[in-house]
This record gives structure tokens, sequence and C-alpha cells, in this order.
């Protein structure tokens, strides 16, 4: 099933503009009286008729409506970022299809940059939730200072991936699904000021296995263990 993003319905009808509406017309194909399947990316999930086409704009009817419950069990995703920015995209095109709840880029001591290219990472998470059939996209962040954001972390299962051969192991951390926060060094890793600061605001240490991960790959790893 081809799903396409819309931003903009009510009731009884929609309408796809910009680049998602060249897509459907010039790619796909698709013109008045194509049945389409769309989004909002806030659980709505809408089959609907195409009733009038233009060059960058779709308007149709609503046929059938279905909305998504929220897992509010999906974990959140704060991330030490990453320097390589191809390497950086792959990881948000992963952790979007994985069903990350929120990702959070840090700013931390040994992070080798501080900002992000914010409009083409949300067109990656607009591309990847429609790819894996995702009804609720991810939040996105700007990039947070990692103090300010132990500070404003969800009060949930607070968890750092740092290795000690004393710490828990991720994949038997949580006895049952929970709502979590993960934090991933960067390159480098956290520094011990970092994982101590971490510790006292209620996050605990845990193992992501033997291997030594690239920090997207940790990510993933950690990502894949929480879910529910």
């Amino acid at each position: 099933m081809q799903l396409f993003y819309t931003d903009s319905h009510d009731d009884q009808t929609f309408v796809i503009e910009g680049q998602e509406a060249i897509h459907a017309i010039k790619v796909l194909r698709k013109s008045v009286g194509s049945v389409v399947n769309l989004t909002d990316g806030k659980g709505t999930q809408l089959e609907g008729r195409i009733t009038e086409v233009r060059r960058q704009f779709i308007r149709g009817e609503i046929l059938h409506r279905q909305d998504h419950e929220f897992d509010t069990q999906r974990p959140h995703l704060a991330f030490g970022l990453l320097k390589n920015t191809t390497r950086l995209e792959w990881l948000i095109e992963k952790s979007t299809e994985i069903g990350a709840q929120s990702l959070v880029p840090l700013i931390t001591e040994h992070a080798e940059r501080t900002t992000i290219k914010t409009e083409r990472l949300q067109k990656i998470i607009l591309s990847a939730s429609k790819q894996s059939m995702q009804f609720h996209f991810p939040k996105l962040s700007e990039p947070v200072r990692f103090t300010d954001y132990l500070n404003q972390a969800p009060e949930v299962k607070r968890l750092i991936a740092h290795y000690r051969p004393e710490n828990q192991d991720i994949s038997t951390v949580l006895s049952v699904p929970t709502e979590s926060v993960i934090l991933i060094g960067p390159e480098g890793d956290f520094s011990a000021a970092e994982v101590s600061q971490a510790e006292r605001q209620g996050f605990q240490l845990v193992n992501l296995g033997s291997s030594r991960l690239r920090a997207e790959t940790a990510c993933l790893v950690a990502l894949t263990h929480l879910m529910p």
C-alpha cells in the first residue's frame, strides 16, 4: 500500500500539496478518480478518492477514516550529534522505521558539531514513516545541550549506554514493556563527567553487548531492545 502525507483534512475532504502532490501526479500517475491512502502523522489513516488535480495540488473526498492509538511505550532516543551527515541521516531514517517516539540530538563534550539541517531530516522522517507504515511520526528536536536535556528528559525509565562489566545488559533491563528514554554517546562516547551527571539524574547505566559499536549502530541496537 502506498501512503501519502496530508497536513490538511477534515471529516469530508483532504488536500495534498507541494512535492507530495507532484510525486503522486508525475511519478505515480495519480489522477481524478484514483483511490489513495493518507496519514497526517498524528495517528490518522485516511482512504480517499481524488476529485481535483492541479500542478502541485490534489483535493479529494474521504471514504474511510481510522484513528490509530498512540503507543506510549515507544522509546525516546537522545543521541550525541554525529559529525558525518550521511550517517546522521541514516540514523534518523532507521530510528523512524524502528519506531522511536522522539529523536533528540545532543550537544556533548565530544560532539564535533552543534547544528542539524532540520528541514532535510524532517523530509527523511516523512519518507521513512510512509515506507514503514507509521501513522505517528517521531518528534525531532533541535540540538539540545546534554545538561539541559537531563533537566527536561521524560520522567520515564531512564537509561544511558556506557560499558562497564558490572552494568546490566539492555536486553534484560525491562522486565515488562514500559516507556523509556535511552542516551547514546557520540563518537568518543560521553565524558566521565557526563556519565556521572546522568547517574545523578536517575539514569541507569546499561551495556549494549561486548562489541564496540559505531554510535549510530548503538542507537539502533538500543531501540530494538526497548521497543514494546
